[in-house]
Protein backbone atom coordinates (compact mmCIF):
# COMPACT_ATOMS: atom_id res chain seq x y z
CA UNK A 1 0.00 0.00 0.00
CA UNK A 2 1.30 3.21 -0.93
CA UNK A 3 0.78 6.00 0.87
CA UNK A 4 1.24 10.10 0.14
CA UNK A 5 3.40 12.12 2.88
CA UNK A 6 -0.03 13.72 4.25
CA UNK A 7 -1.09 9.77 4.65
CA UNK A 8 1.68 8.98 6.44
CA UNK A 9 1.87 12.67 8.57
CA UNK A 10 -2.04 11.63 10.08
CA UNK A 11 -1.18 8.19 10.55
CA UNK A 12 1.49 8.92 12.61
CA UNK A 13 -0.35 11.15 14.66
CA UNK A 14 -3.39 9.15 15.25
CA UNK A 15 -0.49 6.37 15.86
CA UNK A 16 1.33 8.42 18.63
CA UNK A 17 -2.28 10.15 20.31
CA UNK A 18 -4.00 6.63 20.40
CA UNK A 19 -1.02 5.31 23.04
CA UNK A 20 -2.39 8.04 25.72
CA UNK A 21 -6.13 8.48 25.28
CA UNK A 22 -9.03 8.20 22.91
CA UNK A 23 -7.96 10.00 19.23
CA UNK A 24 -10.74 13.21 18.34
CA UNK A 25 -10.67 14.65 15.06
CA UNK A 26 -9.67 17.98 17.26
CA UNK A 27 -6.83 16.53 18.72
CA UNK A 28 -5.34 15.46 15.22
CA UNK A 29 -6.26 19.08 13.83
CA UNK A 30 -4.35 20.86 16.83
CA UNK A 31 -1.46 18.21 16.73
CA UNK A 32 -0.88 18.55 12.73
CA UNK A 33 -1.78 22.44 12.43
CA UNK A 34 -5.01 21.75 10.24
CA UNK A 35 -8.11 22.60 10.04
CA UNK A 36 -11.25 20.28 11.17
CA UNK A 37 -13.00 20.21 7.94
CA UNK A 38 -9.24 18.81 6.89
CA UNK A 39 -8.93 16.40 9.55
CA UNK A 40 -12.46 15.23 7.98
CA UNK A 41 -11.36 15.26 4.41
CA UNK A 42 -8.07 12.85 4.76
CA UNK A 43 -9.99 10.72 7.66
CA UNK A 44 -12.44 9.42 5.42
CA UNK A 45 -9.59 8.54 2.72
CA UNK A 46 -8.26 6.88 5.23
CA UNK A 47 -11.67 5.01 6.16
CA UNK A 48 -12.12 3.89 2.76
CA UNK A 49 -8.35 2.52 2.80
CA UNK A 50 -9.82 0.61 5.72
CA UNK A 51 -7.06 2.01 7.95
CA UNK A 52 -9.19 3.72 10.64
CA UNK A 53 -12.57 3.47 11.72
CA UNK A 54 -14.57 6.58 12.89
CA UNK A 55 -16.35 6.27 15.96
CA UNK A 56 -19.12 8.58 17.93
CA UNK A 57 -17.71 11.20 19.40
CA UNK A 58 -15.65 12.00 16.58
CA UNK A 59 -13.15 9.29 18.06
CA UNK A 60 -10.83 7.77 15.57
CA UNK A 61 -9.50 4.17 15.65
CA UNK A 62 -6.73 2.58 13.82
CA UNK A 63 -7.92 -0.70 12.41
CA UNK A 64 -5.43 -3.69 12.37
CA UNK A 65 -4.52 -3.02 9.16
CA UNK A 66 -3.93 0.10 10.13
CA UNK A 67 -1.85 -0.14 13.20
CA UNK A 68 0.73 -2.61 11.24
CA UNK A 69 0.86 -0.25 8.56
CA UNK A 70 1.35 2.84 10.64
CA UNK A 71 3.92 0.43 12.36
CA UNK A 72 6.27 -0.39 9.22
CA UNK A 73 6.07 2.58 7.97
CA UNK A 74 7.17 4.41 11.18
CA UNK A 75 10.37 2.07 11.51
CA UNK A 76 11.07 3.12 8.47
CA UNK A 77 10.77 6.51 8.66
CA UNK A 78 12.79 6.26 12.07
CA UNK A 79 15.77 4.09 10.28
CA UNK A 80 15.64 6.77 7.49
CA UNK A 81 15.85 10.10 9.28
CA UNK A 82 18.08 8.79 11.84
CA UNK A 83 20.44 7.44 9.19
CA UNK A 84 20.06 11.13 7.30
CA UNK A 85 20.70 13.05 10.72
CA UNK A 86 23.92 11.07 11.24
CA UNK A 87 25.01 11.23 7.76
CA UNK A 88 24.26 15.25 7.17
CA UNK A 89 24.35 18.18 8.86
CA UNK A 90 20.63 17.98 8.66
CA UNK A 91 18.66 18.70 12.22
CA UNK A 92 16.47 15.99 13.20
CA UNK A 93 13.50 17.81 11.76
CA UNK A 94 15.02 18.25 8.75
CA UNK A 95 16.26 14.93 8.50
CA UNK A 96 12.63 13.92 9.06
CA UNK A 97 10.50 15.73 6.64
CA UNK A 98 13.51 14.21 3.91
CA UNK A 99 12.74 10.60 5.42
CA UNK A 100 8.54 11.67 4.91
CA UNK A 101 9.29 12.36 1.69
CA UNK A 102 10.87 9.84 0.62
CA UNK A 103 8.66 7.42 2.01
CA UNK A 104 5.44 9.44 0.36
CA UNK A 105 7.27 9.25 -2.57
CA UNK A 106 8.18 5.92 -3.72
CA UNK A 107 6.82 2.64 -3.48
CA UNK A 108 7.08 -0.21 -0.55
CA UNK A 109 9.49 -2.13 -2.34
CA UNK A 110 11.63 0.41 -2.75
CA UNK A 111 11.38 1.72 0.60
CA UNK A 112 12.53 -1.88 1.81
CA UNK A 113 15.53 -2.18 -0.60
CA UNK A 114 16.22 1.85 0.70
CA UNK A 115 16.00 0.49 4.17
CA UNK A 116 18.32 -2.58 3.27
CA UNK A 117 21.01 -0.64 2.40
CA UNK A 118 20.60 1.76 5.17
CA UNK A 119 21.08 -1.28 7.47
CA UNK A 120 23.89 -2.71 5.69
CA UNK A 121 25.92 0.51 5.23
CA UNK A 122 25.16 2.38 8.41
CA UNK A 123 25.21 -0.94 10.49
CA UNK A 124 21.49 -0.26 12.03
CA UNK A 125 19.48 -3.18 12.08
CA UNK A 126 16.20 -3.20 10.14
CA UNK A 127 13.26 -3.34 12.68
Amino acid sequence: MNLSVSQLRYLFVIKELARDDTVRSLDIAGRIGVSKPSVHGMLGQLERMKLITKEKYSSVLLTRTGLETAQRYYDDFCLIRDYFERTTDMSREAAGEGALAMLGGLDEEKISEICRSISKVADIPLP
